[in-house]
């Protein structure tokens, strides 16, 4: 089949990263796949990484309403047998314009934007201005999944939000947890001396970093000689600089590269998650890629990316983060075992998969 895959971002960062994987693994089953994103600070890396993959690329350079317009044309002029959105609304309404097949793949809906730039200083004016637009990024979430011909969500706590929150039952099927960007390989021996904390992920305040700033703080209080690695991409401005006047044994690392990435993985004994809309949890399953455990707030999927007492512990509360990041701290066989336990896990996930299942669903709906 001809494919287009629809994002809005070209980059290997973070999140951003996953429809580039799809769009590799699913080019390896015979299909042709085109990849569309905006121009606009695209990375050199991931567009080198779609053409060593033999995968086209289509970037979108106008603005605002024009960049709709534009992905429209450019669709019209294709022969795309189906085409896969992960995307705004503008774009996905470009692409549904076009006639062309869609299957939609729901990511989960993040309210309350009006937290995240107000923060810390979130008051009654705020909440009432959330309270406006959580009704518009419903709408807004709404129309794709109901309007594609086809929905899936990239997990069971997705696939139970969409059937929650719109009414519309979807199938589950995960992304894979391991790019060839971190590929393993051998993994150090991790003496250190010290306990090394990391969390990956973008740098806005949801994510809980001031969080986890409280958890190494108290480590470090009760006698534990631990640092937490805050490595994030596309950070909040306001939401940075909060960070960095918080006092506590931390580092923060803005948009590291691939080289940096792996090193942190490998010197690092134990991840840690604050995430409240972690629908997923990419960087929670590479990390186990590196027999790394991981200690989580109890939010959405994390119980999908790891088994509680296994792999890591999900907790509900601070004291209770630092608790089991104390036990792990103190117990070198326990934290080793749950890391093997945890790159053992992380196998489940996998690009292959993600493909077959993708596949599967073409077979079924788009033949």
């Amino acid at each position: 089949m001809n494919i287009g895959i629809i994002a809005h971002v070209l980059s290997e960062k973070s999140g951003a990263r996953a429809p580039i994987e799809l769009a590799k693994s699913i080019q390896k089953r015979g299909h042709n796949v085109t990849f569309y994103a905006i121009s606009r600070g695209k990375s050199p890396d991931a567009q080198n990484d779609l053409k060593r993959n033999k995968i086209n690329l289509g970037l979108i350079t106008n603005n605002g309403l024009s960049e709709m317009f534009q992905l429209y044309m450019m669709l019209r002029k294709s022969d795309h047998d189906l085409l896969i959105t992960q995307t705004p609304l503008p774009l996905y309404l470009a692409a549904r314009l076009t006639g062309i097949p869609i299957i939609h793949y729901y990511h989960g809906t993040q309210f309350n934007i009006f937290y995240e730039r107000a923060f810390p200083n979130y008051n009654s004016f705020w909440k009432f201005l959330d309270i406006i637009f959580n009704s518009i990024i419903w709408l807004k979430t709404s129309i794709p999944i109901h309007s594609s011909n086809k929905t899936i969500a990239l997990s069971k706590y997705c696939s139970q939000e969409a059937k929650k929150l719109y009414f519309k039952k979807v199938p589950t099927i995960y992304l894979g947890a391991i790019s060839d960007h971190l590929r393993t390989g051998s993994i150090k021996n991790k003496k250190n001396t010290i306990i090394n904390l990391l969390t990956v992920s973008r740098l806005t305040p949801y994510k809980g970093f001031h969080k986890l700033i409280e958890v190494v703080n108290k480590l470090n209080k009760s006698g534990i000689n631990a640092k937490l690695i805050i490595a994030g991409s596309n950070p909040s401005k306001n939401y940075l600089e909060y960070l960095k006047k918080q006092k506590g044994n931390f580092e923060i690392l803005v948009n590291p590269n691939d080289a940096q990435l792996k090193k942190l993985y490998k010197n690092s004994q134990i991840y840690i998650s604050a995430d409240k809309y972690l629908f997923f949890g990419m960087p929670v399953l590479e990390a186990a890629s590196y027999q790394i455990p991981t200690v989580s707030l109890n939010f959405s999927a994390c119980s999908e990316v790891i088994k509680n007492n296994q792999t890591g512990f999900i907790v509900n509360s601070i004291d209770e983060m630092t608790q089991k990041v104390t036990l792990l701290s103190e117990n070198k066989t326990l934290r080793e075992k749950m890391g093997k336990e945890a790159n053992k896990f992380s196998r489940y996930f996998n690009w292959e998969k993600t493909a077959l299942n993708f596949q599967k669903i073409m077979n079924s709906n788009f033949k």
